[in-house]
């Protein structure tokens, strides 16, 4: 099963940033829930929006011709927890760029700051063998035009 974790692109600074938006529903399939009842998004999905953010910052900023593929979290501290309905920014910094792209972020519901991460260190890999080029640039169109996927 496939997650597209972003639902639109606000702010793009090729090679330094990116801030985009994941619109949360209940009837999505990830959520977990506790003791009380309460549905919460797991940590791996919330590193997940931040990761799938810094992908489409260096898909983007290479002019489509890599993506970048999660290799290892330096550090994740967990601040508060995401339920259904909340909308979520992901704001991502590139910190490095070579043969590894280094990228820190954090996530924010409203004025809660929920996750905060650094050194996500990802792979290139060559865009055009990790997706069909067609549709990775039909779901550009839709994020850039703020459309809810």
């Amino acid at each position: 099963m496939r997650f597209h974790l972003v639902d639109r692109i606000d702010t793009l600074e090729p090679w330094t940033r990116i801030e985009a938006v994941k619109r949360t529903s209940s009837s999505e399939k990830y959520w977990a829930t506790d003791d009380s009842g309460h549905q919460y998004m797991p940590l791996p999905i919330q590193l997940e929006v931040l990761a799938q953010s810094a992908a489409w910052l260096v898909y983007l900023s290479t002019d489509r011709k890599h993506r970048a593929v999660l290799l290892s979290v330096g550090a994740a501290l967990a601040r508060s927890r995401v339920g259904p309905g909340d909308d979520i920014l992901a704001a991502a910094d590139i910190r490095s760029a070579g043969d590894t792209i280094v990228v820190s972020g954090h996530l924010r519901v409203g004025d809660r700051t929920v996750l905060e991460v650094e050194d996500l260190m990802c792979a290139l890999i060559d865009a055009d063998v990790l997706e069909d080029a067609a549709s990775v640039r039909d779901r550009e169109e839709i994020l850039r035009s703020g459309e809810r996927s």
